[in-house]
């Protein structure tokens, strides 16, 4: 192997940029490292050329260990995405700067510049200057010379992110080219999924520091094996179906079980991935090739060129889990999306309000993991029940628990690793993939750090709230609320099994994140929900207006009426069975009283993107909840841009 990264780790400060990546690349492969923003692409290439330091593991070049070696003794050639080619060299200069520093010969260099010149389609150019060349021109003299003292690795740090759009069409095919002419191992860098499939021998997808899957293009495509990749790569429709006597159900619909899905005996639940260009669109009455899944109304069309793109309602498919494209708030019914090529013979009558049929030409089946909780011990009696409710969520959602022990203190270790080994005893039958792990230091510093690995879907911690010496904020569920990227279940006290929610859209408190992730919590549990809405007399006429009390009281009534209305859908979309209330006075109090005389067990709040949570009027209407309620709370926290 030309490349090999063995457990490789590197963190920034409290951000974990990779985190025991382990990979091999073969001599002459050309190997695309695909991500998006953050997850941890550069840094993985900056390790491998020597520019920056790993924590852990260990690096080999073409059999050598060279993590100790500077840049300059590894190898390697680098091109960065803003070229740096020296403006004051021309670009004869430019290609022999890396052979001079290794002292090759001049009638050398000029024979590999030449030759260099030449594969690239620079001939007769060696006398410009970098200012006078195009864009594309100037990072076809950075591969150059990159490649022109015969370097072991190639290391590209998306190369063509500065160019337009036919410019990059043209260097990917030139780099192909060139690469297979000298057969020299490559990683390229990219965010651009059509730059990696069209270049790449073999893709890894990194996402937040992890290496999730490695394989060729059309395999991690058409059969992914995690939710996350079937999604990152192109448009996806991922449905919640199950395997029963040897065929597939999704809802109503029963489709063939492709030749590599999972036998089981019994019934397995599983995610179905649909591509668009495999669901099949007809006309309803047209006979269809594929298996049926169900009658649709076409929603809306886009002509993209090469193909036609519907967004497509099925009704049939209500109730289902439908994890992409995920479901917008007040949606009333499912939706998919289908593309079809323009040869399609009937794709005049495809058009929006028409009745269609639903073909699957094919499918792939992914294994339903269910949701991971992270639930923190320190082997107090709140952790405890803070982990027993946990558990039974996890166990309701049929999904994987993890439990993390944590000592502040080294007086406090004993304590939480005797707290953590009962746990495990206590759960591991429950759920045979339980995983346990211990760590020392700050609970919030540690909670957070294992977080930022991507794995955990919710956290589940105790909170003393009015049953402690006071109305202070914990420490750990304060760094929690103002930093945790995923939602955070806050337990005051030991609860029974969820059976009903209370999800609370109290006055701009809450809206489209909390009522979405709550709905799913709700429906994987089979529990109830109520809608909450409360109205305060200080609440604001609309926006820009001198309103009367009349005014303001029928916007108000209708604005309360719309978001009431729509998260009736949505919960209704996902399976749920929900009511929704209207209550007026004190925002904290009516929420407070609701849960208690409808005996809930679990009240969701929302909160704006943490950065700007703490502090202000949401978070102390967050704040009084959660100091005051007889039962757990669940934080969400809105995506960044998005109000919750």
């Amino acid at each position: 192997m030309s490349i090999v990264l063995d457990h490789v780790s590197k963190r920034f400060g409290p951000h974990v940029a990779l985190d025991e990546v382990s990979l091999e690349v073969a001599d002459g492969e050309l190997f695309v490292l695909l991500g998006g923003s953050g997850s941890g692409k550069s840094t993985a290439l900056r390790i491998i050329a020597g520019l920056t330091r790993p924590d852990e593991g260990r690096i080999f070049l073409q059999g050598g260990r060279v993590d100790h070696l500077p840049p300059q003794k590894r190898g390697v050639g680098f091109v960065f995405q803003n070229y740096s080619l020296f403006q004051h060299m021309t670009v004869e200069g430019n290609i022999e700067f890396g052979m001079r520093i290794h002292g090759v010969a001049q009638a050398e260099r000029v024979r590999r510049r030449e030759e260099l010149l030449n594969l690239i389609g620079l001939e007769g150019m060696a006398a410009s200057v970098p200012g006078r060349l195009s864009g594309g021109q100037q990072q076809r003299v950075a591969v150059a010379r990159a490649l022109a003292y015969q370097p072991s690795v190639l290391l590209m740090d998306e190369p063509f992110g500065a160019l337009d759009v036919r410019t990059r069409s043209q260097l990917r095919k030139s780099l192909k080219e060139i690469q297979r002419k000298l057969k020299v191992t490559t990683i390229l860098v990219t965010h651009d999924q059509e730059e990696a499939f069209e270049l790449a021998d073999r893709i890894g997808i990194l996402d937040r520091g992890h290496l999730v899957e490695v394989g060729p293009p059309a395999l991690l495509y058409r059969r992914p094996k995690t939710e996350l990749v079937a999604r990152f790569l192109g448009d996806a429709n991922l449905l919640m179906g199950e395997i029963r006597s040897g065929n597939l159900h999704v809802g109503e619909a029963v489709l063939s079980l492709p030749s590599d899905a999972p036998r089981v005996k019994g019934s397995m639940e599983v995610k179905v991935l649909i591509r668009p260009e495999d669901l099949e669109v007809r006309p309803r009455g047209a006979s269809a090739d594929g298996k049926g899944l169900g009658l649709g109304k076409i929603l809306e069309t886009l002509n993209a060129g090469p193909v036609l793109r519907m967004r497509v309602g099925v009704p049939s498919l209500r109730g289902i889990p439908i994890l992409s494209p995920e479901p917008v708030f007040g949606q009333a019914e499912p939706v998919l999306m289908a593309h079809a090529p323009p040869e399609t013979g009937d794709i005049h009558v495809l058009v929006p309000g028409a009745a269609v049929q639903l073909g699957v030409r094919s499918l792939h089946v992914i294994p339903h993991e269910g949701v991971t909780l992270l639930v923190c011990l320190d082997g107090s009696d709140l952790s405890r029940q803070a982990l027993e409710f946990g558990a039974r969520v996890a166990s309701q959602m049929h999904g994987r628990l993890e439990i993390m022990g944590v000592a502040e203190k080294p007086n406090e270790e004993t304590r939480a690793r005797e707290g953590l080994s009962a746990a495990a005893q206590a759960y591991s039958t429950q759920f045979p993939s339980l995983k346990t792990r211990f760590r020392a230091g700050n609970a919030g510093e540690r909670i957070l750090e294992e977080l930022d690995r991507g794995e955990h879907e919710m956290v589940v911690v105790g909170y003393r709230g009015r049953h402690g010496p006071g109305r202070s904020m914990g420490s750990t569920v304060e760094k929690l609320l103002v930093l945790s990227r995923v939602p955070v279940l806050i337990v005051p006290e030991t609860r029974r099994a969820l059976k009903k929610l209370l999800i609370c859209m109290a006055s701009g408190i809450t809206g489209r994140a909390d009522v979405i992730f709550a709905g799913r919590l709700a429906a994987r549990a089979g529990a109830e929900a109520t809608l909450l809405h409360v109205m305060q007399a200080e609440s604001p006429g609309p926006p820009g207006t001198a309103a009367s009390n009349a005014q303001t009281a029928e916007y108000l009534r209708q604005l309360t009426t719309d978001r009431l209305a729509r998260g009736i859908l949505t919960l209704r979309l996902m399976g749920v069975q929900a009511d929704m209330k209207v209550r007026h006075g004190q925002l904290q109090a009516e929420i407070l009283d609701e849960a208690r005389s409808g005996d809930c067990d679990l009240i969701a709040l929302g909160a704006l993107e943490p950065p700007r949570m703490k502090g202000g009027y949401r978070r102390a209407v967050i704040d009084t909840v959660l100091e005051q309620a007889h039962c757990p709370v669940l934080i969400v926290t809105a995506p960044p841009g998005e109000e919750a």
